[in-house]
């Protein structure tokens, strides 16, 4: 069972890396565009900064588990690296139980923060007056992307604590 879903969240995980990549590649023509309009042409998409931001949204919430999964988030092992195996097992376990209950209510508020805007109509005050739901449903998918990879985190944890037990 471990496998079959650590296997669901490596898919899960590319499809937010390709998100991200993607809102990397936009950002990227955006920006381009902006430069050359304004030096070449005098002309300014007026939308290049406002969805630049909303791309490095999207970056940074679909990126989440990619790193999880890569070992690239940023942490605290100075302390940690002198305690016993076991102890630091723990920890990391019980680390990642509180990044899920954490990420989980990250994930309620954001959905009630899609469907507010949603059903409130907002539009963005900048020149493309976009309606906001359509920024902000980023959030909550890469959220929820990254609760599939911190849940499968804890299971690949578990069963490493577990076959570590049995060997003692």
């Amino acid at each position: 069972m471990v496998k079959a879903f650590d296997k669901f969240a490596a898919f899960t995980t590319r499809i937010g890396k390709y998100l991200a990549m993607l809102a990397i590649f936009v950002m990227f023509l955006l920006l381009a565009g902006e430069i050359l309009g304004r030096s070449c042409f005098h002309y300014s998409l007026r939308i290049a900064d406002e969805f630049a931001a909303y791309m490095m949204v999207a970056v940074t919430f679909c990126g989440m588990a990619y790193a999880l999964r890569e070992g690239a988030i940023l942490r605290f092992d100075m302390v940690i690296n002198h305690l016993p195996k076991s102890v630091r097992d723990v920890l990391e376990i019980g680390g990642l139980i509180l990044a899920l209950v954490y990420f989980c209510v990250v994930a309620y508020e954001t959905g009630i923060s899609v469907y507010d805007a949603w059903d409130m109509e907002f539009t963005s005050v900048q020149a493309s007056g976009i309606l906001m739901w359509i920024p902000y449903s980023i959030l909550p998918v890469g959220v929820g992307i990254f609760i599939i990879e911190l849940i499968a985190a804890i299971l690949r944890s578990c069963a490493s604590f577990e076959q570590k037990e049995e060997v003692r």
